[in-house]
């Protein structure tokens, strides 16, 4: 049994064996600050996601990298790296289950997850490529989705279930078989606001079309989207001191008047957490009048905001909005 002890900023796990009470809890290791690490058993091996340094220097990611050691009291000091991703490649989190190891990632901005198979038998002496570990990365119906894990909290299961959703796709529960290698689209949410919020804007032969759609999703096992209706898309804008921000803009292909439409700028940079871009219908009121929404990407402004902490009107991240 672990007993997780996490700040912002660091991170300490205490262990206590099933079979031996008397001995009471021990640390897997001390709490460093700016250190965090996670980890999770598997047949005799503790996996461990951490961000602590490797030969006594920063990790160069702001992710975390995958660990591994002995589920011994003796030998929970000898951490063997498994893995370190990619400079534009992090990992956020991870779910372990008999058979496989999910991993959850984030590429140049874009969510992903993998699966690798259980258990990890390659001599891990030394770090291997995330692709020396033969993951099945899970298909994804665009690189602008927001994903989520469902309940997988079965650890025998071999499925393993999201919900994937973006500006332009009703939220899809999707369950992936980590076994075959295939997925199967269980349920998508129905949009019953569009005909009331577009129907007077000329759309309602493709409106009609797209709700047919959705009710077929499940037979068809294809994704569904309303990119006939509105566009989205994910550009790059240069701020005023030269950083790339990505900006997700979206808009009615019908209602924006180019150069004349109103907009609205969504930007979060509180506590690491990304700025939130999944399907959400009450947007149709705006975008059916003609109204440009456009989504900051925090991921590349994360430095500038540690740097600024708090948002002050002359911190970078406040200049860069």
């Amino acid at each position: 049994m672990t007993v997780n002890s996490n700040t912002r900023t660091s991170s300490e796990v205490f262990v206590i064996e099933s079979d031996n009470l008397r001995e009471g809890l021990w640390p897997i290791r001390k709490r460093v600050d700016k250190v965090q690490y996670f980890l999770e058993h598997h047949n005799g091996f503790f996996y461990i996601l951490t961000n602590a340094p490797v030969n006594d220097t920063e990790t160069t990611t702001e992710g975390y990298y995958l660990a591994r050691c002995r589920a011994e009291k003796s030998l929970v000091d000898r951490w063997q790296i498994v893995t370190v991703p990619d400079s534009d490649c992090t990992i956020q989190d991870m779910d372990i289950f008999h058979d496989n190891l999910v991993l959850f990632l984030r590429k140049n901005g874009t969510p992903l997850f993998c699966s690798i198979s259980m258990p990890i038998d390659v001599d891990v002496q030394e770090p291997k490529e995330l692709d020396d570990l033969n993951p099945w990365f899970f298909p994804i119906p665009s690189e602008l989705c927001s994903i989520v894990a469902g309940s997988n909290n079965d650890f025998m299961s071999s499925t393993y279930q999201l919900v994937i959703s973006s500006p332009v796709i009703p939220d899809l529960t999707v369950d992936y078989d980590l076994r075959k290698k295939t997925f199967t689209i269980l349920h998508q949410e129905e949009v019953t606001t569009i005909s009331a919020n577009l129907g007077g804007l000329g759309f309602q032969s493709n409106v009609s079309s797209i709700q047919q759609n959705m009710q077929l999703v499940k037979t068809s096992q294809n994704w569904s989207d309303l990119s006939k209706l509105f566009s989205c898309e994910r550009v790059e804008v240069i701020s005023h001191d030269g950083v790339s921000i990505p900006l997700v803009i979206l808009y009615s292909w019908g209602a924006h008047c180019h150069g004349e439409s109103p907009g609205i700028l969504y930007g979060y940079g509180a506590y690491g957490e990304d700025l939130d871009k999944s399907w959400c219908s009450e947007r149709l009121s705006l975008l059916s009048r003609g109204w440009v929404l456009a989504f900051a990407g925090f991921c590349c402004m994360r430095q500038a905001s540690h740097k600024a902490r708090l948002c002050s009107p002359k911190s970078p991240l406040c200049y860069r909005l």
